[in-house]
């Protein structure tokens, strides 16, 4: 269940415009039936920015109810068990190696060279999956690449992010698991209600954990707050929010996420394009994989089932292409066969066969 907070209302999420009409008001509902019918009537010609888009759909009035402020807010789990199981097929797992350098020639991507400390380690490589954000691959290859494939990869921008998790000593704060806050006089975007994805999440069940979500750049006022100053921020909003109705504030942690949101500028296509074009031809033994690694802003299935195709490549159970994941988690492929999906998951049992 998932709702947006909007002067100190709940509206259905995804909208639906009875209750957005009825929770807004009269005088309000008739304003965005205005702006509405003017959309329809003189919409905008000249459609390059989502602000341009939502408007002609739902009318400016609309839009900077239910998308504008928390637009603005959002672009301005370990795997430990993973890391076991390899260990555990004799492969080996290094973390904390801080990629410093990726060495190619003519046939592909020849060594990687990591930092791990004080020591500098060149490691060589017949294949390579990277999920490293796509710019710092590019920046990272040695020798450089060609000017236009770097400038190319100078341009692609990320949104960061962070999460305040704050412990509140009340039962039952709200039904829903996320909800996002287009009020415009807080900072936080979206947010989370632990304990109603799992209540093991939370062990005291007299308490809620809330992860109040902000959207940030690496560097600003936001991310260089320390972590007691965004805690002490997240209890304001929070009280100014009036979700937990007084309720007290016990405890609280930050987790900062570099990098969460690969931002789709009008230049990043043709940008990501060029990239591809690049490895595809000169880099073959390279699969870019993830969110950060191919500069798609998806969710996690999307990134894990690339993750997938690229491991059963290099198990000789393709070729896949992991570019070709579309937006429904589907994997198409082309040929005589064009636009079937095929559905990855386990195989089936012999019981369901």
């Amino acid at each position: 269940m998932s709702r947006i907070v909007y002067r100190g209302r709940f509206f259905d999420y995804p909208l639906n415009a009875s209750n957005a009409l009825r929770n807004l008001g009269v005088l309000e509902a008739a304003h965005c039936m205005l702006s509405y019918a003017g959309a329809q009537l003189f919409p905008r010609k000249n459609v390059t920015s989502f602000e341009d888009w939502v408007s002609n759909q739902f009318g400016w009035r609309l839009y900077s109810i239910f998308f504008k402020t928390y637009t603005e807010k959002v672009w301005g789990m370990p795997w430990e068990r993973v890391a076991e199981m390899l260990r555990e097929a004799g492969s080996e797992v290094r973390l904390g190696a801080d990629v410093r350098g990726i060495a190619w020639d003519d046939t592909g991507v020849v060594a990687v060279e990591y930092q791990r400390g004080s020591e500098r380690v060149r490691l060589p490589a017949t294949h390579v999956i990277t999920s490293m954000a796509l710019r710092h691959f590019v920046e990272a290859l040695s020798p450089a690449p060609p000017a236009h494939v770097l400038e190319a990869a100078k341009g692609l921008g990320y949104r960061d992010f962070l999460t305040v998790a704050l412990v509140v000593e009340q039962a039952d704060v709200f039904a829903d698991n996320w909800i996002y806050i287009h009020e415009p006089d807080v900072h936080v975007g979206r947010i989370q209600n632990y304990k109603n994805w799992s209540k093991d999440m939370v062990p005291d069940p007299s308490q809620s954990v809330l992860g109040l979500e902000y959207f940030c750049f690496e560097g600003d006022d936001l991310w260089t707050r320390s972590d007691a100053q965004l805690i002490e921020l997240a209890t304001r909003e929070l009280e100014v929010l009036e979700l937990t109705r007084g309720a007290r504030v016990t405890d609280g942690a930050v987790v900062r996420m570099p990098r969460a949101y690969p931002v789709y500028d009008d230049g990043y296509a043709s940008r990501v394009a060029c990239i591809r074009d690049f490895i595809e031809h000169h880099l073959p033994n390279v699969q870019a994989v993830g969110r950060n690694g191919m500069h798609r802003y998806n969710n996690q299935d999307h990134a894990m089932l690339t993750g997938l195709l690229a491991a059963r490549n290099l198990r000789g159970e393709g070729p896949f292409d992991p570019w070709k994941v579309n937006a429904d988690a589907e994997y198409l492929e082309e040929g005589p066969r064009d636009e079937v999906p095929v559905a990855w998951g386990p195989p089936p049992s012999s019981q369901s066969r």
